[in-house]
């Protein structure tokens, strides 16, 4: 419906939804500007993705096979990353 997976093909959506997050905070947002810190960790952050992301993929086709076509279409997405 909404493929939120695919929008964090994106790098820059990745830091802008934590920036979100961190809005929810009452004393100021801990995670603004937190791309600077996720940079570095981007190659860890990839890896980590690109192997829970199949694992993902079987946890929700057990559970929900009319959801798991989103996620078959996100894979199509991320494959496309650099």
């Amino acid at each position: 419906q909404h493929q939120l997976l695919t929008r964090y093909d994106d790098w820059a959506m990745v830091a802008a939804s934590a920036e979100r997050v961190g809005s929810r905070f009452k004393r100021g947002n801990p995670l603004r500007n937190i791309e600077h810190a996720l940079t570095p960790l981007r190659p860890v952050i990839d890896d980590t993705f690109a192997k829970f992301y199949p694992e993902l993929q079987q946890f929700v086709a057990a559970r929900e096979p009319a959801q798991f076509a989103v996620l078959k279409d996100c894979t199509a997405a991320t494959k496309s990353l650099p």
